[in-house]
């Protein structure tokens, strides 16, 4: 059964991962009805037919309740240099658009 979502333009971030047109979009998906907000990453692609971009299977889908702990486990698993760079990015302000 097909869920039907309200995502808000503004929740999305696309993150280039080459020069080849592909993309790691992440977004909040708010669900209409009583099912759980989650945060959904996801791999995409650039179509050489038309130059649209659109998903590819490939990403996962984690439920609010578990993305504290999740966050938490992948900080867990970076290194140091990550990390800083991590948090120099968190505090640095966000660029206009």
């Amino acid at each position: 059964m097909a869920r039907t979502y309200n995502n808000k333009e503004s929740d999305v971030t696309m993150v280039p991962r080459n020069d080849r047109g592909e993309y790691i979009k992440v977004c909040r998906l708010t669900p209409e009805g009583n099912q759980l907000e989650s945060i959904d990453i996801r791999n995409y692609y650039t179509s050489d037919r038309d130059g649209k971009v659109y998903p590819t299977q490939k990403g996962v889908r984690i439920h609010s309740e578990m993305l504290v702990e999740t966050v938490v486990a992948i900080l867990h698993a970076c290194t140091d240099e990550e990390l800083n760079a991590i948090w120099e990015q968190v505090a640095a302000p966000e660029e206009e658009s």
